[in-house]
């Protein structure tokens, strides 16, 4: 009996051994465990504090991929507006998916991205939770160039209206950040302003309404074109493109917009519609011959008030921010460049960069 007591008792101590062993085992797992996890645990306990320093900071550490970001400076924009530009090589997919790595990293959430396939453009909005929050707009640089711009281009162009010229080009002379003026007459100095030509051609209704003297018209043939053409004044101050304004009938005439067309693509002439009619041939004529055709985002008429001019150049601002540029067409009356130096005051940053006419031309 005594034998066999003392053999239970063994077995008791073996077990207990083993226990041991199997303890000293499952610590040894445990720590491994925690050493693998524990940063992955850690952030599911607890986000990093919110930083939009640290998020620009990694944007602009991007700029090794052939990113480009700048935040605009002014004070009036809330949430804050963040600009990225995007080399061809990412798609707006990647560029989304990045973003949201880097603000996470930073204790930011993405609360909306939506993305404009056609304008090539993300505008996402990003938060912490109660914390900071900012705009981002994400735009691919499609034309490739790396001339280090980040801010949109904004480019306002004043025509002239029936009255007082010189008053208006006064009140022109006094607004630099309207850099380019529609003339339909010579000049001997511009005033350091980039001329388009005016182009009177045919409007319906006509002789009632009359866009003034040289009118191309729709019953002229090809030499009579040609010669009232060459005769406008304004070309001989150096004009970057020709812009219709009374043009409603003659740019539905193909003859006419085919004369139009060769004439610019001889001078290395653009453009500018103003204000396009359902049956107008100036956009396929100017295709045709691979000449640049505009017309303004944004065109306010001769009427319009200080108030109506400033929420139309403000959209104008929106335009510019979603496709990277925009053009307006504005007339040269006090109402109108009031509200151009109510929005764009000088001496403070601009969420754009206003540039003559000539800078949206493709280059």
């Amino acid at each position: 009996m005594a034998r066999g007591k003392r053999k239970k008792r063994g077995g008791r101590w073996l077990g207990l051994l083993g226990l041991a062993v199997l303890l000293v085992i499952l610590t040894f797992i445990a720590a491994r465990l925690k050493h693998a996890v524990g940063p992955g645990l850690s952030g599911i306990r607890g986000r990093p504090p919110a930083s939009l320093e640290g998020f620009g900071a990694s944007l602009d550490s991007m700029s090794a991929h052939g990113w480009r970001s700048g935040r605009q400076a002014t004070a009036d924009s809330i949430p804050p507006l963040w600009r990225v530009v995007v080399p061809p090589s990412w798609n707006l997919v990647s560029a989304n998916l990045a973003i949201h790595r880097i603000a996470g990293g930073h204790g930011l959430s993405v609360d909306s991205a939506a993305e404009d396939r056609r304008r090539a453009t993300l505008v996402m909005h990003v938060g912490g939770g109660d914390g900071p929050k900012l705009r981002l707009v994400v735009r691919k640089n499609l034309s490739g160039a790396a001339d280090g711009q980040t801010r949109p281009l904004l480019a306002m162009v004043a025509y002239e209206i029936k009255g007082d010229w010189s008053g208006q080009w006064k009140r022109l002379a006094s607004c630099p950040a309207v850099m380019s003026v529609v003339c339909g007459r010579q000049l001997g100095n511009a005033g350091g302003k980039e001329i388009l030509a005016f182009l009177p051609l045919e409007p319906k209704g006509y002789p009632k309404r009359d866009p003034g003297p040289n009118t191309v018209l729709v019953d002229d043939g090809p030499a009579a074109m040609r010669a009232k053409l060459s005769r406008l004044p304004a070309l001989s101050s150096g004009a970057a493109a020709l812009c219709v304004h009374h043009g409603s009938r003659a740019v539905e005439d193909e003859r006419v917009m085919a004369e139009v067309a060769r004439f610019c693509a001889g001078r290395g002439l653009a453009l500018v519609e103003p204000v396009p009619t359902a049956r107008s041939l100036a956009s396929a004529s100017c295709r045709e011959r691979g000449i640049p055709y505009f017309t303004p985002d944004v065109y306010l008429g001769r009427s319009a008030s200080v108030s109506e001019a400033g929420a139309s150049l403000r959209k104008a601002l929106e335009v510019a921010e979603s496709r990277g540029r925009a053009l307006v067409l504005l007339p040269a009356t006090e109402s109108a460049l009031k509200a151009v130096g109510e929005v764009f005051p000088q001496g403070r940053d601009r969420p754009v960069q206003l540039v003559p006419f000539s800078r949206l031309l493709p280059r």
